[in-house]
């Protein structure tokens, strides 16, 4: 069956069953948990995704390594001194799993101590993020039993990280998503449970947790399958881990200041949002951020499940190919995007309502300005992939700029607006700043007619957002 063997379809799949059970999920929570405890749930999460900036790049790069090495060529022989390996050709584009086993084997050795430094960080800076949250709940020794199995778990989850990175380098995503939603399904049935059967924040906190370390254990299993045993992480590799990380150094810091201007200031923002604002209004505005995560998230499938298709791409020079194919996915995810944050305009609000809730939703202007401003996040996301495909990271540039704007501009507009502070600046940021970097640099890496090629990714999803907005605007005067 075609689609069980699309990586696109698995891992919308996977999505659909984490959008639909948290669709399910979080009107429970609303139903039975306190406006206190939903902002202490949704910072935990906030707070655990931080661990992206410990990977601090190396996991898509490793990645990319291990897709070319399943191709076989190495980054690290191509960059090295000297003259180029022609060792791709000699193979015939078959794999050189000594390229592979070198890659597997500095990823465990590296990841042990990312790990360790998750720990560390969590039960330290973490657990001062989200003390003063805590503090607000009436029964705050449940909120700090449910952190005390959120730091380990986030830990185990990072040293887990190589299992993942092996099977998307080795172009085995619908396979690993296949299982992840076996395991997404459990989990999310095991939230519900625990929430009906009133064990509060701490159940359903732990339950989220099982399915963590339940992941790990299921991308452990499947790279040991995909492997056979051609993996061997102690051999005389032909590529030394002290090669291989500075051959991977150059992209991988750019990556990493990227994430952590990125992903790091957006999950920063909403940990600032649990602190600065009363309890009430920030449950309302880190669910609508939630909301916006998971949409996005979503509408991201169809272009990055073929990251690993760009990059063999790239590396079997073959530009036509990786431009056509690329725009089709960016369109694809861009129309995605804004049919789901749409939706959700006029679905989630009504829900709030239908239920009950004790957190409202923020009004409609703060969805719109967060929606244009993720809109653009994500379009100069993909062109910075696109970068990617040829070794060269831009984020640290690309990122840097657009968080310093975004910082200045909420800095600036928080007295005047509030809350609405937050999705304005954002706005400023990556409209102004990171999509048009982003751009210019990809087309730089990849020539092609700029206006043509936007027009026919972009442009009609974005007028989509804009009539919407516009259509409101008017309805409400």
């Amino acid at each position: 069956m075609k689609a069980w063997r699309s990586a696109t379809v698995m891992t919308w799949l996977v999505l659909a069953i984490r959008l639909g059970g948290f669709s399910i999920l979080l009107p429970l929570a609303l139903a039975n948990l306190s406006d206190a405890e939903i902002s202490v749930w949704l910072l935990f999460f906030a707070i655990a995704s931080l661990q992206v900036i410990l990977d601090f790049g190396f996991s898509p790069t490793f990645s990319r390594e291990i897709a070319y090495g399943f191709a076989g060529h190495s980054l690290t022989v191509r960059t090295r001194a000297g003259p180029p390996s022609n060792r791709g050709e000699d193979r015939n584009g078959e794999a050189d799993w000594s390229i592979i086993s070198s890659a597997v084997s500095t990823m465990t050795w590296l990841y042990r101590r990312i790990a360790v430094a998750a720990f560390l960080l969590m039960t330290t800076l973490g657990t001062w993020a989200a003390w003063n949250p805590i503090e607000r709940i009436s029964q705050p020794t449940h909120a700090w039993l449910a952190w005390a199995a959120v730091v380990p778990a986030t830990a185990i989850s990072t040293f887990g990280t190589p299992y993942a990175s092996f099977l998307i380098g080795a172009n085995r995503i619908a396979l690993q998503k296949r299982w992840e939603a076996s395991v997404t399904a459990a989990s999310l049935a095991a939230q519900g449970v625990a929430i009906l059967a009133g064990f509060g924040l701490l159940g359903l906190v732990l339950a989220a947790q099982a399915g963590v370390l339940l992941q790990v254990l299921v991308n452990w299993i499947l790279a040991r399958h995909v492997a056979a045993g051609r993996v061997v992480r102690r051999a005389d590799h032909d590529i030394s881990r002290k090669l291989l990380i500075q051959a991977m150094w150059p992209a991988t810091w750019r990556t990493a200041v990227g994430a952590v201007m990125s992903l790091g200031l957006s999950q920063g923002m909403a940990v600032a949002a649990a602190n600065m604002l009363a309890a009430a209004e920030a449950a309302g505005v880190q669910v609508a951020l939630r909301i916006m995560q998971v949409i996005s998230q979503v509408s991201q499938a169809p272009f990055y499940t073929r990251i690993p298709e760009f990059n063999r791409a790239q590396a079997a020079s073959a530009p036509t190919h990786l431009t056509g194919n690329a725009g089709i996915a960016m369109r694809t995810s861009l129309w995605i995007f804004v049919a789901g944050a749409l939706v959700a305009d006029l679905v989630v609000p009504r829900i709030f309502v239908l239920i009950g809730s004790q957190t409202h939703f923020p009004d409609e202007p703060f969805w719109l300005f967060l929606t244009f401003a993720v809109f653009f996040e994500r379009f100069g996301g993909m062109h910075v992939q696109l970068v990617l495909t040829t070794n060269r990271a831009i984020s640290h540039l690309t990122n840097g700029v657009a968080a310093a704007a975004w910082v200045s501009a909420f800095v600036l507009l928080f007295p005047l607006y509030g809350a609405l502070a937050l999705p304005i600046s954002m706005l400023i940021a990556y409209a102004g700043f990171f999509a048009v970097l982003s751009a210019f640099f990809s087309h730089s890496a990849h020539p092609r007619n700029f206006w043509a090629f936007e027009r026919n990714t972009s442009l009609a999803p974005f007028c989509m957002i804009l009539v919407y907005a516009l259509v409101h605007g008017l309805s409400a005067n």
